[in-house]
């Protein structure tokens, strides 16, 4: 029982790790695309659009 106890703490610890790490990469992605539109001036809309493609792509991983 306590052997089975420890698996199951790994690997819900194993999760928010990669959980946490799939939020920094979204974070770090959504800066960028606000980094490259404040330099390029898009519209809004493209940028509206860039950051749900990134969500999606991020969620993919």
């Amino acid at each position: 029982m306590l052997y089975e106890t420890e698996l199951l703490l790994a690997h819900v610890f194993s999760y928010k790790i990669n959980s946490n790490i799939c939020v920094l990469k979204e974070i770090w992605l959504i800066q960028r695309v606000k980094e490259g539109i404040r330099d390029t001036d898009i519209n809004f809309k493209a940028y509206k659009v860039d950051v749900y493609e990134l969500n999606i792509k991020v969620f993919l991983f």
